[in-house]
């Protein structure tokens, strides 16, 4: 038969029941890989290590800023224009000096300098008063005698260059002469003014207009015994212009070639003709140049 147990019998038992069960299982053995760990505990962890750079002195700062600034881009080069040098044969009223060789169609016109010799001195009418004044280039030897003349000195002015020598085909006349330059214009010199008793005559420039196709000359106009009627380039000039055939006449002898020595002054140029005698030339308009004064023929 069965004992019926009291309630405080039962508690008591209970009680010494759990006593001796962990008295029996000793002290708990540890967990070699730790505690399992959930929520934000089981995120790995690690320290992160600073390093501290030293602090820079003043230079190295400076330098540090310099590195940092952006590479300066250099300007593109500056393209200076210099001067083309003028090289030609200018027909007008002449304010340049000429040196080199100049070339012209098949033929080359050689071009001789020397050196300017300052110190001249020349008349020149200012405000109506003749006044002298210092020219800073020299006459050439052949233009000296002529340079000294009161009247030429007030006209031409002062030399603009240096002398230079140009070929030219010349057809003298009973008063005056033509000459044919290279850059086919031909100037008609006219001396019956001054064989009048004028100080100045009158010459004229005209192009070259003649070619083939037209007659070398006019067998209706018969020249005196002793004279030429002009062909070709003259003689087309002198025939179609009665004013330039009133003033030259016939002509003596035919067309020659010669070197002839220029030199350029403010107010025109001065020339030796193939006998050596000196002209002075000087435009009365242009350029180009149709007219102008001249004095000549005078010695050297």
């Amino acid at each position: 038969m069965r004992r019926k147990l009291s309630p405080q019998t039962g508690l008591t038992l209970a009680l010494l029941a759990f006593a001796l069960a962990g008295c029996g299982s000793g002290a708990p053995t540890a967990d070699p890989d730790g505690p399992i760990l959930t929520g934000f505990d089981a995120l790995p962890k690690s320290l992160a290590t600073i390093v501290l750079s030293p602090t820079l002195n003043a230079p190295q700062a400076q330098a540090t800023i310099d590195s940092r600034r952006p590479t300066e881009t250099p300007p593109p080069p500056t393209f200076t224009p210099t001067v083309t040098p003028y090289v030609g044969i200018f027909m007008g009223q002449p304010t340049f000096s000429a040196a080199g060789i100049i070339p012209t169609g098949t033929r080359s016109v050689i071009v001789v300098t020397t050196a300017p010799q300052p110190g001249t001195k020349v008349a020149a009418n200012v405000g109506g008063n003749p006044v002298s004044r210092t020219c800073s280039v020299q006459p050439a030897a052949p233009f000296a005698n002529a340079a000294r003349n009161a009247a030429v000195q007030q006209r031409l002015g002062c030399p603009s260059g240096a002398p230079y020598t140009i070929k030219l085909v010349v057809q003298p006349f009973q008063t005056g002469f033509m000459f044919w330059r290279e850059t086919k214009e031909i100037y008609v010199i006219t001396t019956a003014g001054l064989q009048k008793g004028a100080p100045t005559d009158t010459f004229w420039r005209v192009p070259d207009n003649w070619n083939e196709s037209i007659p070398a000359s006019d067998p209706g106009l018969v020249a005196p015994a002793g004279l030429l009627q002009p062909i070709r380039g003259f003689g087309y000039v002198w025939r179609s212009n009665a004013n330039v055939r009133n003033s030259l006449g016939w002509a003596l002898a035919g067309e020659e070639p010669f070197d002839s020595t220029w030199q350029d002054f403010e107010h025109g140029w001065m020339m030796t003709s193939n006998n050596g005698a000196v002209f002075a030339l000087s435009p009365l308009d242009g350029p180009p140049v149709t007219t102008g004064i001249h004095f000549g023929p005078m010695g050297q």
